[in-house]
């Protein structure tokens, strides 16, 4: 090998050994990822949160470390005394301070949580039957009341006319009543809710067409449905 040749080769290798250096340093210090100095940088939510750590005097919260009944003393705190609440219930004179209510009101709350009231099972049957019976009856003597003026439409007939005896002498629509009582009877008899969602729901229709039809009986009669009105109650009130 001529001289020429090995200064070629001497500076080939001097070249390749500089290259694969730089290229091992490369690899062992990665780029500095830019999102570092955002995370390092404060943000104003941040400083929010660290003002939230803090206390009225700007030193930074201490976490709990006292005992179990200490942090029970520390809610605890804050509730009336015992002595306050004792001296409230004995204060007042008995029979005059609302035990009525009260007693009501936990003895219904305990019924609530236990989900049960007693002897009311037993009670379900006899009710409904007999406000089905009561219904049944009411719907009977309304019938027998009206007479020839019985109709299914709430606008009267031509020769129609107001009846203000038997029932209708207190009630301007104890038919309607009478069929509110037997439905409810039946609901209960038969422990259905849902019936006794429709009876409400029938109670609705039938304030509707009373409402209606005396509407009609006041074209009908004027002054003396008026005077009527003013002596009797219209279903339930």
């Amino acid at each position: 090998m001529d001289v020429g040749a090995k200064k070629y080769c001497i500076l080939t290798s001097i070249f390749v050994t500089a290259i694969s250096k730089n290229a091992t340093s490369f690899r062992l210090s990665p780029r500095p990822d830019p999102r570092a100095r955002l995370i390092r940088t404060p943000t104003p939510i941040m400083m929010a949160d660290r003002e939230q750590e803090r206390g009225g005097d700007g030193q930074t919260k201490a976490p709990w470390t006292g005992s179990s009944s200490e942090l029970i003393d520390q809610l605890t705190s804050s509730l009336p005394s015992a002595e306050a609440v004792k001296s409230n219930v004995l204060s007042g004179n008995a029979g005059e301070r609302g035990e009525v209510f009260v007693a009501a009101q936990f003895g219904t709350l305990f019924l609530i949580a236990t989900g049960a009231v007693p002897f009311l099972d037993e009670l379900f049957e006899p009710i409904g039957i007999l406000m089905m019976l009561v219904g049944l009856a009411v719907v009977y003597k309304s019938a027998a009341d009206l007479q020839d003026n019985l109709s299914p439409w709430p606008v009267p007939s031509d020769k129609g006319t107001l009846v203000k005896t038997g029932l209708y002498r207190f009630v301007r629509h104890p038919m309607y009543l009478g069929l509110l009582l037997g439905m409810s009877g039946l609901s209960i008899f038969t422990h259905s809710f849902e019936r006794l969602l429709l009876t409400g729901f029938l109670f609705c229709v039938l304030d509707a067409k009373s409402t209606y039809e005396e509407m009609a009986l006041t074209t009908a009669f004027e002054g003396e449905f008026e005077d009527y009105k003013l002596e009797s109650i219209k279903i339930v009130s």
